[in-house]
């Protein structure tokens, strides 16, 4: 689908894709200084944001919270939400698609006028697209964070921080002894939860994770 390689314009900042597979997407998003998403959901897709840096406000429909720094949130499918930049610096947003399917959306609320409107059209689609992909073939480096894609074996022989993160992009994280999963492709998980689960379950050393860490300064 041609929009997976083009940046788009938001009129609250942009967003571009950054990872894609058969099962799932990350993309992007920069949200200007005092700007906010619409209130709206995905009816069909669970969806998993990290805020890399900075605060943010996200907005449920009975209740606000604020997040900050490196902090993660998981939303099941249908749940409206809200990022509201209420700061005065760009804030960049991660978020996890499962599964791939940008089209499946639904807002209530926009501060744009874009109620009960789809996805944007290709004349908010521009093809100058930011250099920063997450790859199979290196390491990434966006701002103070390095990205590599490695298995969950793997990720137990490293010299990780705790409140790192992983983004499960293929298999399941643990299997039960009657074959049930855990932690399915779209989850987004620090390290201090995976070892604790590591605990308790079979670890599924055969999957595929995005392993997120933040830079020492």
């Amino acid at each position: 689908m041609e929009v997976y390689k083009h940046l788009v314009k938001k009129p609250w900042g942009e967003e571009y894709c950054v990872f894609r597979n058969d099962q799932v997407s990350i993309w992007l998003l920069k949200i200007l200084p005092n700007q906010k998403t619409s209130l709206h959901c995905h009816p069909n897709k669970k969806t998993g944001l990290i805020l890399l840096d900075g605060k943010a406000q996200v907005n449920l429909i009975e209740r606000s919270f604020t997040i900050e720094g490196f902090a993660k949130i998981m939303l099941r499918n249908g749940m409206f939400h809200q990022t509201h930049n209420n700061s005065n610096q760009p804030i960049y947003v991660l978020e996890v698609e499962t599964p791939d399917n940008k089209f499946d959306l639904i807002r209530i609320q926009d501060d744009y006028g874009r109620e009960n409107s789809g996805f944007e059209d290709s004349k908010n689609w521009r093809k100058q697209v930011p250099d920063f992909k997450i790859s199979s073939d290196k390491k990434s480096t966006f701002n103070n964070f390095t990205f590599e894609i490695t298995s969950l074996e793997q990720i137990f022989l490293k010299d990780v921080n705790p409140n790192d993160k992983i983004m499960i992009i293929d298999g399941c994280g643990f299997i039960q002894n009657n074959d049930q999963k855990l932690c399915e492709v779209g989850e987004v998980l620090t390290i201090k939860i995976l070892k604790y689960l590591k605990q308790f379950f079979k670890l599924n050393t055969q999957s595929k994770a995005i392993l997120i860490c933040k830079n020492l300064k």
